[in-house]
C-alpha cells in the first residue's frame, strides 16, 4: 500500500508521535554507555611511536594529496548543477553532524539546529538576493545571525 500526498504525512507524524511517548524512557544513551558530554573534549591521537613510521607520513601526505587532487578534478570536470549539488551535499552534511551531538553524547532527539539554519538562511537569502551582497560577506552575516540567535535561545536564563 503506498500512502500518496498528505495522508502520508499524517500517518508517518502520528507514528513517529506514538513512538516517542510510548518508547522505552531512559534519560540518554550516554547513562548506558557510562560517559558524559564531557568526554567529547578527549580527543584520540595517534601514538607518537606509530605516527613517527615512515609509512605512516606517507600515507598521511598521500591522503592530503589525493583529497586535493579530487577536489581540483571535481572543479573542472563537473558540470555547474553536478558542482551546485555536491555543495548541497555537503551543507546537509554539516547540519547532520551535529544531530551526532545532540543524538549520540546527549540522547536526546531534537531538530532545533534546523530552525538556527533556517535562521542563516533567510539572512544570506535576503542579503543576496535584495542587496546583491557579496556571497562570503553573506555568508559571515549569516553565520553570525545563527550564532547570536544560538546564544539567546542557549543562554543561562
Amino acid at each position: 500500500m503506498e500512502l500518496v500526498g498528505g495522508a502520508g504525512v499524517v500517518v508517518v507524524s502520528r507514528v513517529i508521535l506514538a513512538v516517542l511517548l510510548f518508547g522505552r524512557k531512559r534519560t540518554s544513551r550516554a547513562d548506558d554507555a557510562g560517559g558524559t558530554w564531557l568526554d567529547s573534549g578527549e580527543a584520540v591521537t595517534i601514538p607518537k611511536e606509530i605516527a613517527a613510521l615512515p609509512w605512516v607520513r606517507v600515507l598521511r601526505v598521500l591522503g592530503w594529496v589525493a583529497a586535493a587532487g579530487i577536489a581540483a578534478w571535481a572543479l573542472w570536470s563537473w558540470s555547474p548543477s553536478g558542482l551546485n549539488a555536491a555543495s548541497i551535499a555537503v551543507v546537509w552534511a554539516m547540519v547532520a553532524v551535529s544531530l551526532v551531538v545532540l543524538t549520540g553524547w546527549a540522547g536526546q532527539i531534537s531538530l532545533g539546529q534546523f530552525a538556527l539554519v533556517g535562521v542563516g538562511a533567510v539572512i544570506a537569502g535576503n542579503l543576496i538576493a535584495r542587496w546583491d551582497v557579496d556571497l562570503f560577506v553573506a555568508l559571515a552575516a549569516a553565520t553570525a545571525g545563527g550564532m547570536i540567535v544560538a546564544a539567546l535561545i542557549g543562554g543561562p536564563r
